[in-house]
């Protein structure tokens, strides 16, 4: 009885998202391998993911986003 509780937990965690999550411009860096002018330029053409406004000086994106964006950067757009 108990490895079939154990065995229904392991597929409800396995079955479960992973929550999203902020990245800031460091990460995002290194993730993409781009530089930040060129990020922001792709930004302007909708070819690259919008960033999210923290504060005034402060912004980060989303990893869901940015993992969508390395899956096809050169088909990449900005749902409008």
């Amino acid at each position: 009885c108990f490895r079939l509780i154990d065995r229904c937990s392991e597929d409800k965690l396995m079955n479960t998202a992973m929550p999203d999550r902020g990245v800031k411009e460091k990460e995002c860096a290194q993730i993409t391998s781009l530089s930040r002018c060129f990020r922001w330029q792709l930004e302007r053409e909708g070819k690259f993911p919008q960033r999210k406004r923290i504060s005034s000086r402060s912004h980060f994106w989303l990893l869901s986003e940015l993992q969508e964006w390395l899956q096809d950067p050169q088909g990449y757009s900005v749902a409008k």
